[in-house]
């Protein structure tokens, strides 16, 4: 899943909205958007598992 299909679909957010955001902002917007993904991905280990 890439970070702008991420926050459209699933946080609202426009892909203009990102793009005017400050460096900082999308600093921590993709912090976020990593640590989601990797919790996710730990999600479906488990699940895969049972």
């Amino acid at each position: 899943m890439t970070l702008i299909y991420y926050l459209f679909a699933e946080k609202n957010i426009t892909p203009m909205e990102y793009y005017n955001m400050l460096p900082g902002e999308k600093a921590i917007i993709e912090a976020m958007f990593i640590k989601e993904m990797e919790s996710r991905e730990g999600v479906g280990k488990c699940m895969k598992r049972a």
